[in-house]
């Protein structure tokens, strides 16, 4: 889509708008886009430090690597909702009746949303340094900042730029959540975007609700056409002038001042990456585990969390040993959605292979899907599913539809960027042997994906725990919600009663389920499909 187009195209949009809503109804709108996409660009600037930094100290540094690892695991399988507490007690208490306090609470809640895919797209990157690429940085006597800059950051851009887009994707889909929050008595009502379509969906006002979907797709596209396809362009080497674009200028200087900035202190850097160990000769080829000693050390303290609350704080809605009910009851449907996922983007990642066309039509859609807030989608599914198929069924319809829309983008983006890889000598060499579908899928295709499949796994099934929190407990029109037995249930409640015991023990349970999940069996898996690679 050209920019002109776009910039109509919203035009148009915002004077539809304005007819069904009124003058002040579309400007209340585009406030609160801007103060919801304002938030995201401060949880972003946040989950680049944090990525960047991290990234370097596990890539480099054994000891590091060794605590970090396993502390990032156990951070990104916390759901989101197990971060609230958190948020209420520490940003808002300390900053009482201000706005400060709660604008932080929603950064930091769409950070920990956004962080976990830069910071493994970071780490990932890094290990693509080869032996030729390290030797080239020691001769120079590339150290410090100029190590950094002419080595780290442009090796590591593409990898960078695409878990940015996943990133950014996932603090969009998670934006009600920080903008509509709720802890018992304490409630924080955010003016943004997120809370617009959580007030929409909540209230069954479907005319809204699509407004402000349509609003999120424009900001999406928008983020699209002048950001990140500029910035895939740019670090794939094949965007000629980013002159041309007014963000990648901006970005440029800011770039550039850093660089000249970094010079200033180039020997200080030197001595300060040196004793932290971030220099050509530390880069670690295989980081995917850390300290398998300090892992199971934090799965046995969460387990022993978990026995705890269990057995001595154990809320009394939580009657004998209903938590392994709920549990069970989750992971079945997980497994459904997990088993959906992966089947229909394999087959859409295969048919994108090589067929570029397709690829430029379909990845903005994708985009755009994967920022879709499970929340806004509550009326449809609800009025759709439920009411037409009612009783249970209906519910775990409704349940295993709204776990796709958290789990199946990790999938789709994982296994497209792994079909990309592949060499076109690979498929020219299928041709000469006019090789058959089974036989290509078999011996060339699904083996290069699999890597793809066992690494989505891990970032989809915490995606699905994440999106079990609203697929579990479903708000009627009447207010009312639709339960089902589950841990996402029981993590719901908790929050909007206010019980801290039923959140920790939800929390403790979802995070041993990812962890054990993680350890034993995709990292296993990870291990034996390498060979796979490209």
């Amino acid at each position: 889509m050209r920019k002109e187009h776009f910039l109509l195209l919203f035009i148009l949009f915002l004077i539809g708008a304005g007819l069904a809503m009124g003058l002040n109804g579309v400007l209340d709108l585009v406030y609160y886009a801007f103060r919801s996409f304002l938030r995201m660009v401060a949880a972003y600037a946040l989950s680049v430090v944090f990525s960047v930094t991290v990234a370097l100290l596990i890539t480099h540094n054994r000891k590091a690597s060794d605590f970090l690892f396993p502390i990032l695991d156990v951070l990104q399988a916390v759901p989101i909702l197990g971060f609230l507490p958190f948020a209420i007690l520490f940003f808002v208490h300390i900053f009482p009746g201000g706005i400060l306090g709660q604008e932080l609470s929603s950064a930091f809640l769409i950070f920990t949303s956004m962080a976990w895919a830069i910071v493994f797209a970071m780490i990932e990157s890094v290990t693509y340094i080869t032996n030729e690429m390290r030797d080239l940085a020691k001769l120079l006597n590339l150290r410090g900042f100029r190590y950094l800059t002419q080595v780290i950051f442009p090796i590591s851009l593409p990898q960078f730029v695409s878990g940015s887009m996943t990133g950014w994707g996932g603090g969009w889909y998670f934006l009600v959540a920080s903008e509509y929050i709720a802890l018992g008595t304490e409630s924080i009502r955010m003016p943004g975007l997120g809370f617009f379509i959580a007030e929409s969906a909540f209230s069954y006002n479907i005319l809204n609700s699509i407004i402000g979907l349509i609003m999120l797709s424009f900001i999406v596209f928008g983020m699209n056409l002048y950001v990140w396809q500029p910035l895939l362009k740019k670090s794939r080497g094949t965007l000629e002038q980013s002159s041309d674009n007014f963000v990648l200028g901006l970005l440029d200087s800011a770039y550039s001042r850093i660089c000249a900035f970094g010079e200033r202190f180039q020997k200080n850097s030197e001595g300060i990456m040196d004793r932290i160990s971030i220099c050509p000769e530390n880069v670690r080829k295989h980081t995917s585990q850390g300290s398998t000693k300090v892992a199971y050390a934090l799965i046995l303290a969460i387990l022993l969390i978990f026995l705890y609350i269990l057995f001595f704080r154990a809320p009394q809605y939580l009657e004998g040993f209903l938590i392994f009910k709920y549990a069970i009851s989750s992971m079945g449907r997980l497994a459904i959605g997990f088993a959906i996922a992966l089947a229909w983007t394999a087959a859409v990642a295969i048919f994108l292979a090589k067929n570029k066309k397709a690829m430029s039509v379909l990845m903005p859609a994708f985009d755009l899907g994967q920022s879709i807030p499970a929340v806004s989608v509550f009326p449809i599914i609800v009025i759709v599913v439920v009411q037409t198929i009612g009783g249970q069924i209906g519910l775990n319809v409704a349940s295993v539809l709204l776990l796709l829309t958290g789990m199946q983008w990790y999938f789709l983006f994982n296994l497209i960027r792994a079909v990309q890889s592949i060499p076109d000598e690979i498929f020219d060499l299928n041709n000469l042997l006019r090789l058959e579908t089974i036989r290509r899928l078999r011996h060339v295709l699904i083996p290069a994906i699999l890597p793809a499949i066992f690494i989505a796994s891990v970032e989809s099934v915490g995606g699905g725990w994440n999106a079990s929190i609203v697929s579990e407990y479903i708000i009627g029109p009447d207010g009312k919600p639709f339960v089902m037995d589950g841990l996402g249930y029981l993590l719901s409640h908790s929050a909007a009663s206010g019980y801290m015991d039923g959140i920790l023990l939800a929390v403790s349970a979802i995070t041993l389920i990812v962890l054990s999940l993680n350890y034993f069996v995709w990292k296993p898996l990870i291990r034996s499909s390498d060979k796979y690679k490209f």
